[in-house]
Order: C-alpha cells, then structure tokens, then sequence
C-alpha cells in the first residue's frame, strides 16, 4: 500500500482480510462505508493493495484473500447488485512486452478494387499471453484488432498508387501492452497491366530436346491471376 493510504480512505472503512506472504510482503482487501449510496451498503471504494479494481457493480465488494505468492495470488467476494460471486486474480510476474512483428506478407503489386491476402507473424508475449495483429493498409485505413489466433486479413485498395503496409501487435490479455511496427511492405497498385516474371525456367534458358519423359517444368510470377498462359516456342 502506499505511505500514509491506509488513514486517507474515510472516516469509515476496515480491512476485511489480510495475507503476507513474508513479514514484509502482504495484501489487504477491505471496504469503503463511508462512501455509500442510496443508503444501501455501496462498496464502489474497495481496496486491494492501493491497486486499482475492476467496477462490478454499484453494490460489490472484496471478502476473502489467498495469495500464493507475493505476486500471485485470488481475491473473492460478492455483487450484491448482480446476485453473484466475484472472483478476482492478481498476478504481476514484472513488465511484459511484446516483440516487434516481422515484415507482413503479401502481393507486393495489385490492381484497384481488387482483394488481396496480407499475413503476420514473429509477435510473441513474454508472459507467453495469445497475440492480436492490426495491418495498417497505408490509405489511412486498417483491420482493426484481429481475433486472438487470426494472423492474416484481406485488403482491396479503391484507387492506384503507392502504400506501405504495416502490422502491430498487442497482448489479447492486456491490450495496452502492445509492440512497435513492423518492417514496412510496399505496395503498388495501378490501372496498367502487370509484369509477368518466368521464375522458372530462368529467362533466357534453351532446351535442346524435349519428350513426354522430360517435361520442362514452368512457374510465373504473375501481379494478378490469370485464367491460363499461352507458351510460343521458336
């Protein structure tokens, strides 16, 4: 608690259970009477080692206490407006952080209106907590927040032009724990047809013969899908 809390409450309030862990380590739970509403019993101002709770209702409070440690440790008590138990958990295993995301993966070129598949990845919890991605389409709009476990999101861009594409991550747990951008994807998007690559073979290879057994095998490197290839041989 912090110097002097415990006599700055009201001028009506007690400790309802207390558990130390050493004989300088411990938590308290109380209530707040003072601070009452309506004249029922109100336990808005309920105190758990000066750290700020959770609002459950406007009629709750904290009875019970059993740390496992000095920094863990489960809280129990009562909403009486809510007809129902609380139970509350208390864990501070020190500062999480959350690793910067790899540079997303994607098409690097598009055309308008067209929807294109953008992944993320690397992000980890030290805490080991699950991770949520954003993608920043660099148009001024994102994703927003994906589900817990979703790593890829969809994007189609209105209008031609030059966007670098970025991701970021946050704890699913704690959501203001949340890491710096990514590497950044640049994407360009434009009206004129895309270039065709041939991956393989390499350009300019020759064959001297070719049969049913010794097929030579084809791959491209397209911007947008095409139906089929048309291959010319001289």
């Amino acid at each position: 608690m912090e110097p002097g809390r415990s006599s700055e409450v009201s001028s009506d309030w007690a400790f309802e259970k207390a558990d130390f862990t050493s004989t300088t380590r411990g938590w308290a739970v109380g209530v707040d009477n003072e601070n009452r509403r309506d004249l029922s019993f109100n336990m808005t101002r309920v105190f758990w080692a000066g750290y700020d709770l959770p609002e459950v209702s406007e009629d709750w409070g904290l009875f019970g206490l059993n740390m496992v440690s000095s920094n863990d440790g489960w809280a129990v008590g009562r909403d009486f407006a809510g007809g129902r138990g609380v139970l509350l958990k208390y864990s501070d295993a020190g500062s999480e952080t959350i690793s910067t995301p790899e540079v997303p993966f994607g098409p690097v070129l598009g055309i308008p209106e067209t929807e294109y598949i953008y992944s993320a990845k690397g992000a980890l919890s030290n805490q080991g907590h699950e991770i949520q991605y954003v993608f920043y389409w660099g148009d001024g709009t994102d994703s927003g927040w994906l589900p817990p476990g979703t790593t890829s999101a969809t994007k189609a861009w209105s209008s031609s032009g030059t966007f670098v594409v970025e991701v970021q991550a946050r704890c699913a747990t704690h959501p203001s724990e949340v890491s710096k951008l990514s590497p950044e994807l640049t994407v360009l998007v434009t009206d004129l047809p895309l270039p065709i690559s041939l991956e393989s073979p390499p350009e300019g290879a020759s064959f001297d013969s070719c049969s049913l057994y010794a097929l030579p095998a084809f791959a491209w490197d397209e911007g947008e899908p095409f139906v089929g290839y048309e291959i010319e041989f001289f």
